[in-house]
């Protein structure tokens, strides 16, 4: 937090480049909302049930949360100055934390109920084409692009005589054998990224509620350290990984997050010098 009334008033490089990266976070979830509801095209029903469609736009939900989250941590560690900080404004900070982090605790579930569903993938009987299929409201999966299958796309989608259903229940979504393993592979880094993530918020909350007792080093101080510093180096990795399957937008998206919670960082080390320097002037 600051001692200033309006730390925006120097309105240095840092506050720049954190103004940058806000605003292309915002971009980022419009076009995420978009992509929610393109997927959702193929993957839901009108039998969907409440579940299912929470699933489909879990990306959604969970950008939601972060987006709230990030601007709470903004204003709990730079924007109020500690005498804004009173009783009824820290409870409901508080509370909106907790149901941003409730809508991100879904999105772990949400991607552990998509893998397991990748796992129990059904090989569909008696078909070794694509075009078998057409008129049925099927649609074809590869690296996470979405394709009705139609007479017009069927024979330039896959070349593979097996294919399976990676939804058992609803049974939309068809994928070849290379496509399920694509997407097995995506599916287990999306449920890994979102655990350290969730890692982070909670080194992040343990930070600030230290530095609220006015406490700037010590043993948990070096815990919560390290588990940002693999967890980050883990979100990184999946930057080259998204890269790596053509996934630009994944991958740039997951720079400017991490990017975010750098100024976040910053803030915090910002707030530990001011203590430091209090302890010492005491």
């Amino acid at each position: 937090m600051s001692n200033s009334k309006n730390p925006y008033s120097n309105f240095d490089l840092k506050q720049k480049i954190k103004a940058v990266v806000y605003t292309i976070l915002l971009f980022n979830f419009g076009y995420y909302i978009w992509l929610d509801f393109s997927v959702a095209q193929h993957t839901l029903f009108e039998g969907s049930n409440l579940g299912e469609r929470f699933r489909a736009f879990t990306t959604t939900i969970d950008l939601s949360a972060w987006i709230i989250l990030i601007a709470v941590y903004e204003l709990e560690t730079y924007a109020l100055s500690d005498e804004a900080f009173t009783k009824n404004k820290i409870l409901l900070l508080n509370f909106i934390k907790f149901f941003c982090v409730l809508g991100i605790a879904h999105t772990p579930y949400a991607y552990y109920i998509n893998l397991m569903e990748i796992l129990s993938a059904v090989e569909i009987q008696g078909v070794n084409d694509l075009c078998q299929l057409v008129g049925m409201e099927k649609s074809y999966a590869f690296n996470i692009n979405y394709t009705e299958i139609t007479a017009d796309t069927c024979k330039n989608l896959s070349n593979a005589s097996q294919f399976f259903y990676s939804d058992p229940r609803t049974a939309l979504i068809v994928q070849d054998a290379t496509g399920l393993d694509i997407e097995t592979h995506l599916a287990s880094v999306d449920l890994v990224e979102s655990i350290a993530w969730i890692l982070i918020i909670f080194a992040i909350e343990i930070n600030v509620r230290l530095q609220d007792k006015n406490q700037a080093s010590g043993t948990i101080f070096s815990i919560v350290k390290y588990t940002k510093v693999i967890s980050y180096t883990i979100l990184w990795s999946f930057c080259g990984y998204w890269i790596y399957w053509g996934h630009y937008m994944f991958a740039w998206d997951e720079s400017m997050w991490i990017a975010g919670f750098f100024a976040i960082e910053m803030n915090l080390s910002e707030w530990r010098k001011e203590i430091r320097s209090e302890a010492q002037v005491g």
